[in-house]
């Protein structure tokens, strides 16, 4: 077997039992990146405001590419959610938004970055710990809403694609600073997103 097609029989066994699928991968492309997003017919960005975020997100981009070259021609991009986004709009996240908006567009030209930010607290870091979510953990604190606010969101973007196509024509240029991380992604009844 390819091992690119690694997921493909197992995601097509789950696709009618759950209305949501999600395959998390980590921030760099790795052995299981590819067959997340060949299996996938959705991917949702995470970065946080730091450093090298941006050229996070344009190695991300180049990812999907690739993944579209090697198989998976349906797989579109949702968008990019800010992860660990603190109470004041450091240099760095205005840079990080500045790039999404005019770099990761739909073909209207429309910014791909979800209106939701997840804000940077302690108590995210605590439930991991407890191994659980902090929907779970602490259900009625503000970073559960955040979530909650990104799934609506998501579910929301899922619908719209029927509508308009969301990936990018071509990966953005590059900047010279600022990393990409992993966050949730959820999509429509029987379809699969991964993140990276």
């Amino acid at each position: 077997m390819n091992p690119l097609d690694l997921l493909l029989e197992p995601v097509s066994k789950l696709r009618g039992h759950y209305d949501y699928i999600f395959l998390d991968t980590p921030p760099q492309i790795t052995k299981t990146s590819l067959p997340a997003f060949k299996a996938a017919d959705y991917v949702l960005l995470s970065a946080t405001p730091e450093r090298l975020a941006v050229d996070g997100l344009a190695d991300a981009l180049t990812d999907i590419r690739n993944a579209q070259r090697a198989g998976n021609a349906n797989l579109r991009l949702l968008g990019v959610v800010i992860c660990a986004f603190g109470k004041n709009l450091t240099r760095l996240a205005r840079e990080l938004i500045r790039y999404i908006d005019e770099h990761i567009q739909d073909p209207d030209g429309r910014s791909l970055k979800f209106d939701t930010e997840i804000h940077r607290t302690v108590a995210i870091q605590e439930a991991q710990r407890a191994g659980t979510s902090i929907i779970g953990y602490q259900p009625s604190h503000p970073a559960s809403e955040q979530y909650r606010a990104l799934a609506r969101e998501l579910v929301a973007r899922i619908a719209a694609t029927s509508d308009a196509e969301l990936t990018p024509a071509s990966p953005p240029p590059r900047k010279a600073s600022t990393a990409t991380t992993s966050d949730p992604e959820p999509t429509q009844p029987g379809e699969v997103a991964a993140n990276a």
